[in-house]
């Protein structure tokens, strides 16, 4: 038996797409509440450039190999964080579970925000 999408769950969808959008600028552009993004992103290796651009620190291994910093790169990526978090929003639509339709729906007012309040 086949299932289609009915209007709520359009909605829903867009709902999911705009949390994942603000998720996503969250975790790679902003520095959280009380600054917990940034003790994240530094404790994953990324650090401020001279000109405020966020830097991946790099360390070597003890033979001198250059060892490869997934986590500082991909929480500097905003097509790699975005990636992700439309995957797991995707999934999380598919479950279809109340608690996360609701937060789903307060992720996509909280970007609704952050789009029409940019500075």
């Amino acid at each position: 038996m086949q299932q289609q999408l009915t209007l709520i769950d359009l909605f829903l969808l867009a709902c999911y797409t705009l949390a994942a959008y603000r998720m996503t600028h969250l975790l790679v552009y902003e520095n959280g509440p009380w600054d917990v993004i940034d003790w994240l992103r530094h404790k994953a290796g990324v650090v401020a450039g001279e000109n405020g651009e966020r830097l991946v620190y790099e360390q070597f291994t003890q033979k001198g190999k250059l060892k490869y910093n997934f986590w500082g790169h991909l929480l500097i990526c905003p097509l790699c964080v975005g990636f992700w978090m439309c995957l797991v929003a995707f999934l999380l639509f598919l479950w279809g579970n109340l608690i996360f339709n609701l937060l789903a729906v307060f992720g996509a007012m909280w970007a609704v925000l952050l789009l029409l309040f940019r500075e």
